[in-house]
């Protein structure tokens, strides 16, 4: 139980940190993200806004050396009037633009703002876009939009490769820093959890030495008590206040063993020994013994068990276990209704189910019946001499084999449990 509540802390500390480290770490790359794509927006609106400008100006930068059928730029002087002005308006921004007509042939190019794409490729580029009817988008690093100027298509890019590789980059080291925080903070966290548990553990192994201690000293009196009792019916003959005395003698007594037995269950970490157990002859001999009881009580049992399933566990403990669920079926199911039990081999699990008709049992989990001291209904319990202690200790015991119980109702007023043991 300690060590549960200890990984329980540790989880929880460690998924709250988790949480708001991400959510740091989410806002401020989603915030740079979009900071990142508004610029690049602006950048492919302003060349948009002013293409006319750029070519323009580009007119006094270069001219056309024509030779034979080819068309050669020739870059002049920097300090030119129409490069100032082209500085002004990209301001550092590459890009290129190609024009198609209706049919989706280039008429023009303009790549003289970049030094990764030539004619060719820009033509080959926007061909495949214009096939796919994509006006809008991104071409790997490069953000692009489809502008209609009278009969044309002009297909402005804009190369972004810095901002994004800068914005990827940016996330990533974000990441990797929160995971290297996340697991700075693991040991101080488990250090810590130490010095919480450390309260609730003294307190918790001092109740378990009361109850244990408890338990023997209550034993010495009620064998007392049943001593006298016999010694007043062998000199008076039983009577209905001696009948009454034993009654409470047996309930005090089977509530001690409880106690005692979920004292010892719980002192253990793990199974110390196993053996090969076949369970379809445990299960089946435990509800030959509850027949009976069950049939006094106007209710009947019905199992259905594959043979020869077997695992590897304590003998001792399933057996304690199973009789556990019976016997809570067998005291709390509807009068003259019928008691289902199957034992069944699903995947790498052997499953235990017991179904039974429960009045006031609403649909949905009940986990909190393996509680300890659990009463559904304080008068029922009492009068079944039930005490909220057997579910919980069968849980106990599943969980030592590394098993798992659950106890839910799939429609009003029927409850099943179901144990899941791994093979």
């Amino acid at each position: 139980m300690i060590k549960q509540l200890r990984k329980r802390f540790i989880f929880i500390a460690m998924s709250s940190f988790f949480i708001v480290v991400f959510l740091i770490v989410g806002l401020t790359s989603l915030s740079y993200h979009v900071r990142v794509q508004k610029e690049i927006e602006e950048n492919l609106s302003v060349i948009i806004e002013n293409l006319d400008e750029i070519e323009h100006a580009e007119a006094h930068v270069y001219k056309t050396d024509i030779e034979g059928d080819t068309e050669k730029p020739i870059y002049q002087n920097r300090d030119n009037e129409g490069k100032d002005e082209i500085d002004e308006i990209l301001n550092g921004v590459r890009f290129f633009t190609v024009t198609i007509n209706a049919e989706g042939e280039m008429v023009a190019a303009n790549t003289h703002n970049t030094r990764t794409v030539d004619e060719k490729k820009a033509e080959k580029i926007v061909s495949g876009l214009y096939r796919e009817h994509k006006t809008e988008g991104y071409y790997k690093y490069r953000k692009y939009r489809a502008v209609n100027r009278g009969e044309n298509t002009i297909y402005v890019f804009v190369n972004a490769k810095g901002q994004l590789k800068t914005c990827q980059t940016l996330i990533k080291n974000n990441i990797f820093s929160a995971l290297v925080e996340l697991l700075i903070l693991i040991f101080p966290v488990w250090l810590f959890s130490g010095y919480v548990v450390k309260p609730v553990k003294e307190s918790y192994e001092k109740q378990k030495t009361f109850i244990t201690n408890a338990g023997h000293e209550i034993k010495t009196p009620l064998t007392i008590i049943d001593a006298n009792t016999d010694v007043i019916e062998l000199t008076t003959g039983e009577s209905e206040w001696t009948r009454s005395t034993r009654n409470q003698i047996k309930r005090l007594s089977k509530l001690t063993e409880q106690l005692i037995m979920l004292a010892k269950l719980e002192e253990f970490e793990k199974l110390s020994q196993t053996d090969k157990v076949i369970l379809s002859d445990m299960v089946t001999e435990v509800c030959e013994q509850f027949e009976t009881v069950a049939d006094k009580h106007n209710k009947q049992l019905k199992a259905d068990i594959d043979p020869a399933l077997m695992i590897q566990a304590d003998a001792d403990m399933l057996e304690r276990m199973f009789s556990i669920l019976l016997d809570n079926a067998v005291k709390y199911a509807d009068d003259g209704t019928m008691i289902f039990v199957s034992l069944k081999k699903i995947g790498k699990n052997i499953v235990f189910e017991i179904e039974n008709h429960a009045a006031g049992m609403k649909k949905g989990k009940h986990d909190e019946l393996f509680e300890r001291f659990y009463r559904a209904d304080s008068s029922r319990n009492s009068a079944t001499g039930g005490y909220g202690i057997g579910l919980s200790a069968a849980k106990t015991i599943a969980e030592l084999h590394k098993g798992r119980i659950t106890a839910h109702s799939v429609y009003d007023g029927i409850i099943k449990f179901q144990i899941f043991l791994k093979i």
